[in-house]
């Protein structure tokens, strides 16, 4: 567990400054994300986005329409955040929470690369968070698994149980929050 941080790449997100100033082709963005998050892939069979992930988006109406097949700097932003939410949230709630934001980019009333960039701040300093949280985690599972004579399977089903309960108990926040949208 020791190389956990650098394995996982969760501080990894595409900043508004990553972006090209010009329109992009969903080639183009496809390969944006996978230079991006490659490294971040559990396995080989993984794909960072594809096009039918994103031609779904577009039919799902997670983000407003493209025009003459580009991809404005809002929209890769847009998806940029669908590609963190989809962790954690349905496609439903994911559509829930930014359909306000979308109406409201399409008829200018949301500067979104300032949001965007308060939602990187945002996630860079739970990711400062989360690091000091998995380190405790990880010594208080390792003390309580120390009464099973050190067995490796229980204290590592036991790391599994720990972070499946906290990632469940966000989760179930961040749900009812798009609830209440």
């Amino acid at each position: 567990m020791n190389d956990w941080n650098t394995k996982l790449g969760l501080e990894k997100t595409i900043h508004p400054d990553e972006i090209p100033k010009l329109d992009l082709y969903m080639d183009q963005l496809i390969q944006l994300f996978e230079n991006k998050f490659k490294d971040t892939l559990r396995n080989d069979k993984e794909k960072v986005l594809t096009k039918t992930m994103v031609n779904n988006y577009g039919k799902d109406k997670l983000f407003f329409p493209i025009e003459k097949k580009k991809y404005t700097r809002e929209h890769v932003l847009l998806i940029a955040m669908i590609y963190h939410l989809k962790g954690g949230l349905s496609i439903p709630d994911i559509k829930l929470a930014l359909s306000e934001a979308n109406e409201k980019i399409v008829r200018g009333q949301m500067d979104f690369e300032k949001f965007y960039s308060t939602y990187i701040e945002l996630h860079e300093e739970q990711f400062q968070m989360f690091q000091k949280e998995v380190e405790r985690k990880i010594e208080n599972v390792r003390q309580k698994s120390a009464a099973f004579n050190d067995d490796f399977y229980i204290e590592q089903l036991l790391m599994i149980a720990a972070f499946v309960q906290m990632s469940t108990m966000y989760r179930k926040m961040a749900e009812m929050i798009v609830d209440k949208l």
